[in-house]
């Protein structure tokens, strides 16, 4: 497995349940941090990123809040406030939604 990426994506600590359960199947960030195919550690499991697309920060507020895994629209918008204070959450913004699976858990 000589030919598979490792990156860093860091996840808050509230994510390990949902991650390890596979509710969590999303994140948006600001830049682009990976490429389908690449993977990353986090909760002692590996994760394969799936796909990697743009959006409106909008849309996965309203449509996409549990796969990010938050409980509801509020939630995400509490969450984004609480990681982006300085700019806040703005519908409009363009952000990279980065999807994945788990692949490996690790003891």
């Amino acid at each position: 497995m000589s030919d598979v990426t490792m990156v860093r994506l860091p996840f808050r600590s509230r994510f390990r349940e949902p991650m390890r359960c596979n509710v969590k199947l999303m994140t948006c960030r600001t830049e682009k941090m990976a490429s389908p195919g690449d993977r990353f550690e986090a909760f002692g499991a590996v994760f394969e990123v799936t796909h990697v697309m743009r959006m409106r920060l909008g849309y996965v507020a309203s449509d996409c809040f549990l796969q990010e895994g938050c409980v509801s629209y509020q939630d995400f918008l509490d969450l984004w406030g609480r990681i982006h204070p300085t700019k806040g959450f703005d519908p409009e913004q363009i952000v990279w939604a980065h999807c994945f699976k788990q692949v490996e858990v690790r003891p």
